[in-house]
């Protein structure tokens, strides 16, 4: 499976931001609101290795923004 692109991960967002359902989250990262729906969120179209996930976790206490979770992508 080839990794998700920058232009189409930005759709999958904007998509988002037009359902009512979708939570908005802040990234602790860098501070940027972005929109977030468990279970059927933008984010799951990425792939990150277990490893990066344990390291993500430890180091944040929320979701990343796609600007700053897209480098992580595989």
């Amino acid at each position: 499976m080839a990794s998700i692109q920058a232009a189409d991960l930005a759709r999958l967002v904007a998509a988002l931001e037009e359902e009512p359902t979708a939570q908005r989250k802040t990234c602790p990262a860098c501070g940027a609101t972005f929109p977030c729906l468990p279970g059927g969120c933008w984010c799951a179209a990425l792939r990150l290795s277990p490893a990066t996930l344990r390291e993500l976790r430890a180091q944040y206490d929320n979701c990343l923004c796609p600007a700053c979770l897209l480098p992580y992508n595989q």
